[in-house]
């Protein structure tokens, strides 16, 4: 195992790429076979999911029932879309079906529910994303530095919605920011980011626009109430579900320059039923080492990453990494240094780690420079 307090930012980040990659070469060779076959199975069960759905949609606009019970039953609809989002994004990655046609009717059932386009998923996802994850300038799912915070009205407008800002609009995160995300990826974040090139923008355009103009004219058919119990609660049940893990995934993360899954991506332990339900999407690293995996097989590969990756490998409580992403800073000061440029609260991602594994809470500064671990000082000027 690497020694990372004798190595600079950028070694660590070399040497811990080098390990995970022999780390995930010797798990490939353990796996069964089938674990890298498409399982249709998992189709079914999408079809089972929507279909409750479309009951207890259709419960909620036809059958007369007391405001609580409505309320509920529309609370549970949003938890069903929230898992038919998940084995979406397993669909994408082909570990479902291979049919691209049937890869593409799942993805549209499953991503309607935040009008975000299967087109656009395929390339910021799958190739973007998981290229690209946490390096500064080309992920389009991290905050990047602080310099594109000052240079941005748009990212400081993003920076007061999301956790960590200590902001009350990071309290609507988790609820919205499924269905506000996508449109920020299409027309903001793939102007800027490298891997983008093959996105047909027009046709990401169009799916998201048929979307929302169907969900517009359910809407204006349903009526006030019945389109709040409809559409809007399990909208924002279904962000909540999907954002609470997706939140976790990366943000607690370093920056860095050479692919390394295990620096990159942070899976968390959750309930043994959330896990059955919600497909394993607990496992994250897991993901990010084999996303063309079946996901029934990650606590597989959980348990091989933890006889093998040893301290590298952390997956704290889900509630605990959510609460320390509300606690911590999201911008990046060098590769190792989250900061708030709005009040110049700072913490290093090292003290966040260990706030994670063990009972202390991380130590988060306010100053006007920050001098990162083994780099050079870096002047901040919040």
């Amino acid at each position: 195992m690497i020694d990372a307090r004798d190595l600079c930012a950028a070694d660590r980040n070399e040497a811990g790429a080098a390990e995970t990659a022999a780390i995930r070469r010797r798990i490939f060779r353990e796996l069964p076979q089938e674990a890298f076959a498409p399982r249709p199975v998992r189709a079914v069960a999408a079809l089972a999911i929507a279909s409750a759905i479309a009951i207890g949609s259709t419960l909620l606009v036809v059958a007369p029932m007391p405001a609580f019970a409505a309320v509920l039953l529309s609370v549970l609809c949003g938890a069903a879309y929230g898992s038919l989002v998940l084995i979406g994004h397993e669909a994408a990655h082909g570990a479902v079906v291979r049919s691209r046609t049937l890869q593409e009717l799942l993805m549209w059932g499953a991503f309607a529910i935040f009008m975000l386009s299967p087109a656009l998923w395929r390339v910021w996802h799958n190739r973007v994303h998981h290229q690209h994850t946490n390096r500064a300038a080309d992920d389009p799912d991290n905050f990047d530095s602080v310099d594109s915070y000052h240079e941005s009205a748009v990212v400081r407008f993003v920076a007061a919605m999301t956790p960590g800002s200590g902001r009350w609009l990071s309290l609507l995160y988790l609820p919205i920011s499924a269905a506000l995300v996508p449109q920020l990826i299409l027309w903001r974040q793939s102007r800027r980011c490298q891997g983008f090139e093959s996105l047909n923008r027009r046709r990401a355009a169009a799916e998201s626009a048929a979307m929302a103009a169907f969900w517009c004219w359910l809407a204006f058919q349903l009526g006030l109430w019945s389109s709040l119990l409809v559409i809007v609660i399990p909208m924002l049940v279904a962000s909540t579900i999907v954002m609470s893990y997706t939140a976790t995934n990366h943000f607690l993360n370093p920056l860095v320059d050479d692919e390394d899954q295990l620096a990159t991506s942070m899976g968390v332990t959750t309930h043994p039923w959330l896990d059955l339900i919600h497909f394993n999407f607990s496992h994250h690293a897991e993901h990010h080492l084999f996303p063309a995996m079946s996901s029934k097989y990650y606590p597989l590969v959980r348990a091989k990453l933890r006889q093998y990756a040893g301290e590298r490998f952390v997956t704290p409580p889900h509630w605990k990494a959510l609460l320390m992403v509300f606690r911590t800073p999201r911008f990046h000061v060098g590769k190792d240094v989250l900061v708030d440029p709005a009040s110049g609260r700072v913490a290093t991602v090292a003290k966040v780690t260990e706030a994670l594994i063990g009972e202390q809470s991380p130590a988060i500064s306010s100053v006007r420079s920050v001098h990162a671990p083994n780099e050079e000082r870096i002047d901040f000027q919040p």
